[in-house]
């Protein structure tokens, strides 16, 4: 009798634990696939963009049926804005019966994030071995390798990670082999908010994060397509003609910023040499506000507002040459809001004068107001030619 008391008791007892173990299981199945519902913190190697990321966590959870094209779910906790901490970048991995499948970029273009399925094996085998891999050693890249891609307006964020996998795993001092796995990504704006991307995530989700540096202003102003300059120049090679190519110049930099009542901005450049001054922008011809490019054109920015103005100095004869032909160039060409627009042209001048913009992501008059620095209000000196 009081051994089948004593075994009514044992079972009881087993009963509560494996109901506790299903409770503590299910709850973390519950987590898992609702990362929100317990508190945020990065398991990641590296140091994240944190903020962005919960950010992006809260806009996901509230748009996730317009957002998710994928089975699985996210793993917020290895969430990584690879090197950036402006609150623009970060990928996460998405998860499914213990293995990474797919993996989900979010990009911040001024006010708004898009989201974008990358579909990349690498990508996937980058973070799969991270989570799951079997190493017992693990050497990082020493520094962010971001920087701007080849085609204008291009940003490419690379990471990469060495891991060291022993022969034996029970004898982990023992032999073993480094392997290293490597995060890419060139994107630019198009990629994000182009045609196709309902098919590989969402876009377009108001970002209430705050902003951070680089090209965004403090009051997150809209990329919008500037209008059409007021005084339209028809042909650029006779407009800079008066222009002396075997002596040098002074060369004055101007940027509008925008927003705060000053609309879309602008970037733009005059250059004196004698009692000739050309000033002048990029623009697109015809401006059409629903459009992202365009047919482009330079104008005479005579009189233009400024809000930052820099005077660069002299400039030698080569660096005239250089900058003229970059105008030429830019007058044969389109204008593109992402990746050929009115600050693309000034950064250009600037760097054959040796000033080099290091921010990434869409070029914007913010970018360059920023660049020059020197805050000043006024308006930009006209043009004055004295040849034909």
């Amino acid at each position: 009798m009081i051994m089948t008391k004593k075994f009514i008791s044992w079972l009881c007892f087993m009963t509560v634990i494996c109901f506790i173990l299903h409770s503590c299981v299910n709850d973390e199945i519950i987590s898992s696939s609702d990362p929100i519902s317990k508190e945020y913190h990065s398991k990641s190697l590296w140091k994240e963009d944190e903020k962005y990321i919960k950010n992006i966590m809260k806009i996901y959870t509230e748009h996730e049926k317009d957002i998710k094209k994928s089975s699985g779910i996210p793993d917020w906790y290895y969430a990584m804005s690879m090197g950036k901490y402006d609150e623009s970048f970060m990928v996460v991995p998405i998860i499914e019966n213990g293995k990474v499948i797919n993996t989900l970029a979010c990009a911040r273009f001024d006010k708004k994030v898009y989201f974008r399925y990358e579909n990349s094996e690498s990508n996937k085998a980058f973070f799969q071995n991270i989570i799951y891999g079997k190493y017992t050693q693990y050497k990082t890249d020493p520094q962010n390798n971001t920087n701007k891609g080849t085609q204008k307006g291009m940003v490419c964020i690379t990471k990469s990670i060495s891991m060291w996998y022993p022969d034996n795993e029970s004898n982990p001092s023992g032999g073993g082999y480094w392997e290293t796995n490597y995060y890419t990504n060139c994107y630019n704006f198009l990629d994000y908010s182009g045609p196709g991307w309902e098919d590989n995530g969402g876009g377009g989700f108001e970002y209430g994060g705050g902003g951070g540096s680089g090209s965004n202003d403090s009051d997150n102003p809209v990329l919008t397509m500037p209008p059409p300059p007021n005084i339209p120049i028809q042909n650029m090679t006779q407009f800079l003609s008066c222009l002396n190519i075997t002596q040098p110049a002074n060369l004055k930099v101007f940027a509008e910023r925008m927003g705060n009542g000053h609309g879309v901005g602008h970037a733009f450049i005059s250059i004196t040499q004698g009692n000739n001054t050309m000033t002048f922008g990029f623009y697109p011809k015809y401006g059409a506000v629903q459009s992202l490019s365009g047919t482009g054109i330079f104008g005479d920015d005579s009189g233009h507002v400024y809000t930052n103005a820099w005077n660069a100095g002299t400039i030698t004869p080569t660096q005239l040459q250089q900058i003229i032909a970059v105008a030429l160039e830019y007058s044969t060409s389109d204008y593109d809001l992402g990746f050929n627009n009115c600050s693309d042209f000034t950064l250009n001048v600037l760097d054959y004068i040796g000033v080099s913009n290091s921010a990434v992501g869409i070029a914007t008059p913010n970018t360059v107001a920023n660049l020059i620095g020197s805050p000043a209000n006024g308006t930009a000196p006209a043009t004055h030619r004295t040849c034909n």
